[in-house]
């Protein structure tokens, strides 16, 4: 779970998403960033899908 959550981090900061915070609530990802909460996903769907929903939110 650490290693999404940090590929998730960069890859956010590369987009960027700067002050970004992950949560996982019951393994599901949401993206909080300016008071606004984005679901990117399951956690157990891996980084390279919830990346790809991270790139689809900017």
């Amino acid at each position: 779970m650490a290693r999404t959550i940090k590929k998730l981090n960069d890859a956010a900061l590369k987009m960027g998403f700067y002050g970004a915070e992950f949560i996982v609530e019951d393994e599901i990802v949401i993206m909080k960033i300016s008071g606004k909460r984005y679901f990117l996903g399951l956690l157990k769907s891996g980084s390279k899908y919830l990346i790809e929903a991270l790139d689809k939110i900017g």
